[in-house]
C-alpha cells in the first residue's frame, strides 16, 4: 500500500479507536483487474491486541469505460449507505462501518471473517434443506435492511450529499431509465413484431416512476442483492449483506422480487421452486410489516409488487438485444470445490424467457398491467418460434433432484 494511503487508513482507524494503531500486516483480497481494491488489515491497536479490518477503494472499472464521476459515485454509495444503516437500530445484517476516505475513496469496515460463504455454496450443492435455511436468513437481513431505512430517507441524502454534492437526483434517475428502457423496449417489440402501443409505453413508464419514486414502500434498496453479495453464518443462524455500490432509494420490492426474477442483476442466477418462492415472499411481507404497515394492504403490496417484476422485466431488454441472433455464455464467479454449478450453461436467453415468464405470471395473478403483459406474452410466444433452444432457466443445483 501507497505510504500516503497507509498514513490515511492508519488516521481512520485511528479517529475510529480512539487510541494508537499500527497495521502489521496487508492482505489483498481482490483482483488486480477489478473495479476495486480490497484488502484484510492486520492490525496492533493500543493495547496490543492483534485483529484485522477490511480496507475497499473504489477504483476505474477496467471492464469499461469509467469517468472519474463514476469512480466518486460508486464510493459515495458506499459509504452513506454503509455509514448510514450503521447508524439505525436495525443494523446487525450489515457490517459495522469504521471509518472512510474521501481523497482516496476507500471505506473500513468488520471483517466477517477469513472465509467468505455466501449464498452461492448452498443454492450451487446439493442439499435443499440447507439452501433453504440459508434463504431464510437472507430475506430475514433483507428486510431489516429495508426496515432501517424506511422514513429515514432524509438522512441518507445528507450523508451522500456530504460526499458527492453533484449525487443523481430522483429525477435524474427517472429521466435516464426512461430514455434508456423504453426506447430498447420499442425496438424488441419491433424486433419481434409486436405492436409498441400507446398503453405499452404508458405502462412501462408508470413501471419505472412506480419502483422508483417515493411511495408506500420507499426504501434504500441495495440494488444487487445478490447471492455472493452476502456473508452467511450459518453456525450462528445470521447472514450480513454487503457490498453497498448500488444502493439507491427506491420501492423495496426491487430487491424483494429478486427470487421471482431470477436475481436479475447476478452472475449466479438460476431458478427457484414455486413453493419456495412463496414461502420467502411470505416471510418478507410478514417481517417488514412491523414497520412498513403498507405491506398489509392487499391492493397496494400486490400493485408495487407486479410494478418492481416490470422494472426487472425492462431492464432485460437492452441484453435482450444482444441475443436476438445468438446466446451468449456469461461470466462465472468463484464456487465452491464440490459445487455443481456448470459455467458453461450459464447463458442469456434462460434469463430473458424467465422474466418474461415471471413477468406475465404475477402480473396476471393480480390482474395489472395488462398491456405490457400482453406484449410479455407476444414476446414469450415468438422467443419460442425464434429461438429453437428456447428454454427458461433451470433450477439452482440444490433443487434439481
Amino acid at each position: 500500500m501507497e505510504p500516503e494511503l497507509l498514513a490515511a487508513v492508519t488516521k481512520s482507524l485511528e479517529d475510529c479507536f480512539g487510541h494508537e494503531v499500527k497495521i502489521n500486516d496487508v492482505q489483498i483480497l481482490s483482483e488486480p483487474d477489478r473495479r476495486n481494491r480490497i484488502a484484510r488489515l492486520f492490525l496492533f491497536s493500543g493495547n496490543n491486541e492483534m485483529r484485522s479490518v477490511i480496507f475497499k477503494q473504489s477504483l476505474s472499472d477496467k471492464t469499461q469505460e469509467t469517468t472519474d464521476e463514476d469512480i466518486l459515485a460508486r464510493f459515495a454509495r458506499d459509504f452513506a449507505g454503509l455509514k448510514f444503516l450503521n447508524e439505525s437500530d436495525i443494523n446487525h445484517s450489515i457490517p459495522k462501518f469504521l471509518g472512510a476516505n474521501q481523497k482516496f475513496r476507500f471505506i473500513l469496515l468488520e471483517d466477517l471473517g477469513n472465509t467468505h460463504i455466501s449464498l452461492v455454496d448452498s443454492l450451487t450443492k446439493s442439499d435443499p434443506d440447507k439452501a433453504i435455511a440459508a434463504l431464510k436468513r437472507f430475506t430475514k437481513s433483507l428486510a431489516h435492511f429495508h426496515m432501517a431505512s424506511y422514513g429515514r430517507l432524509g438522512e441518507y441524502d445528507e450523508l451522500l450529499v456530504s460526499a458527492h454534492p453533484n449525487r443523481e437526483t430522483l429525477e435524474d434517475r427517472i429521466k435516464w431509465n426512461e430514455e434508456d428502457l423504453i426506447p430498447k423496449l420499442e425496438l424488441v417489440c419491433n424486433s419481434f413484431d409486436i405492436a409498441f402501443t400507446n398503453a405499452v409505453k404508458q405502462e412501462a413508464i408508470d413501471v419505472i416512476k412506480m419502483s422508483l419514486s417515493p411511495g408506500d414502500f420507499y426504501v434504500l434498496t441495495h440494488g444487487d442483492i445478490c447471492p455472493d453479495n452476502v456473508f452467511d453464518h450459518e453456525d450462528k443462524d445470521e447472514l450480513q449483506l454487503i457490498d453497498f455500490e448500488w444502493v439507491r432509494p427506491g420501492s423495496s420490492l426491487l430487491d424483494a422480487t429478486y427470487f421471482r426474477m431470477n436475481f436479475p442483476t447476478c452472475w449466479c442466477a438460476k431458478a427457484l421452486p414455486e413453493v419456495v418462492i412463496v414461502e420467502l415472499e411470505s416471510l418478507y411481507r410478514k417481517t417488514i410489516a412491523s414497520k412498513i404497515e403498507a405491506s398489509l394492504e392487499t391492493q397496494k403490496y400486490n400493485e408495487s409488487y407486479v410494478a418492481a417484476c416490470g422494472f426487472w422485466l425492462l431492464s432485460s431488454m437492452p441484453f435482450a438485444l444482444h441475443i436476438m441472433d445468438k446466446d451468449e455464455c456469461w461470466p462465472s464467479g468463484p464456487v465452491p470445490v464440490d459445487s455443481s454449478w456448470n459455467s458453461e450453461d450459464n447463458l442469456a436467453r434462460p434469463r430473458f424467457i424467465s422474466r418474461l415468464q415471471g413477468f406475465i405470471q404475477v402480473s396476471k395473478e393480480h390482474d395489472y398491467l395488462p398491456h405490457l403483459r400482453l406484449a410479455a406474452k407476444e414476446m414469450l410466444e415468438k422467443v419460442s418460434d425464434k429461438w429453437s433452444d428456447a428454454r427458461p432457466l433451470a433450477l439452482y443445483p440444490a433443487f434439481q433432484n
